[in-house]
């Protein structure tokens, strides 16, 4: 399985809950082998003032757990921190929820329980992380040309420099960190490899 570029997945927090106890310690287990930072419960409220007092970056749940009304748990949860990345666990049988609520819970994947489960939830939270890291890297350029001239004085280049490594025009540089253009992922990427910076862009 290829995996995004950075090892670091302690620093990605995942919370857990799902009916089944059981079902809970492998998850746990299975994100833990693969050095995720994850924390699980069977208990709704319990799950829910967890998310409350801490920041989390994924939230996996079993969409359903008889006598708890699942959405009103996500709702509550996303209302907490709406830039969480939800992923839910089906039967085979079941259906999965309309798009519109898919889209209203910010629920992004979904798994279903069948004994390829593991495999297809390891995917599920790869593209999680990796969107995750791509939202965390927006953000943090909201003033992305005095970020990018930081980055670039910190390492005692120049723009011609960054330019000739990276076969991007200067005048187009300078734009960038003039924060006259913004530029397309495919840049991003490049400029995100070549300042190390640890997220992936796919």
């Amino acid at each position: 399985m290829t995996k995004p570029i950075n090892k670091e997945f302690k620093n990605i927090k995942i919370g857990v809950l799902c009916e089944n106890e059981n079902l809970v310690k492998e998850i746990k287990v299975t994100l833990s082998k693969e050095k995720f930072n994850c924390w699980g419960t069977t208990n709704s409220n319990k799950c829910i003032k967890e998310f409350q007092k801490n920041d989390y970056d994924i939230l996996i749940i079993d969409y359903l757990i008889k006598l708890v009304n699942i959405e009103e748990v996500i709702k509550t949860i996303v209302t907490s921190n709406n830039n969480i990345y939800v992923i839910i666990l089906i039967n085979l049988n079941d259906f999965v929820p309309e798009m519109s609520t898919l889209k209203e819970l910010n629920i992004y994947n979904f798994c279903i329980k069948t004994k390829d489960l593991f495999t297809s939830l390891l995917l599920a939270v790869y593209s999680g992380y990796n969107s995750k890291n791509r939202y965390d890297f927006i953000l943090s350029f909201n003033n992305f040309g005095k970020n990018l001239q930081e980055l670039r004085i910190n390492k005692n280049l120049t723009q011609e420099m960054v330019s000739n490594v990276l076969g991007i025009e200067r005048g187009l540089l300078s734009k960038f960190e003039n924060g006259k253009r913004f530029p397309n992922i495919e840049t991003i990427q490049k400029l995100a490899e070549f300042y190390e910076i640890s997220f992936i862009i796919k």
